[in-house]
């Protein structure tokens, strides 16, 4: 691979959009529980661990209830899987 992403994680062109997503973050954290319901009301653990967000750019957004929240809200999928047998016959 000839180039990365963000190869400078600290540079200038880096910094302002990780800044607004750590701000986006926080905002989140408060609208999700009156948006989806009691079930999704952040403590307040989580909103200081946003808020650190904002100083150390790129931790709010790895949050384990991030990775919660996201199959929670995720659509299930509707296209059934194939089974082994019906695999092999195609074979």
């Amino acid at each position: 691979m000839d180039e990365e992403p963000n190869r400078n994680f600290f540079g200038l062109k880096h910094i302002i959009p990780m800044r607004i997503n750590a701000l986006w973050e926080i905002i989140r954290s408060f609208v999700i529980g009156h948006a989806h319901g009691p079930d999704y009301h952040e403590t307040w653990f989580c909103t200081v661990f946003r808020v650190m967000g904002l100083v150390l750019p790129g931790v709010a957004a790895h949050s384990p209830i991030d990775y919660v929240n996201s199959v929670r809200l995720g659509k299930e999928r509707t296209a059934p899987m194939q089974s082994l047998k019906s695999f092999a016959r195609k074979l």
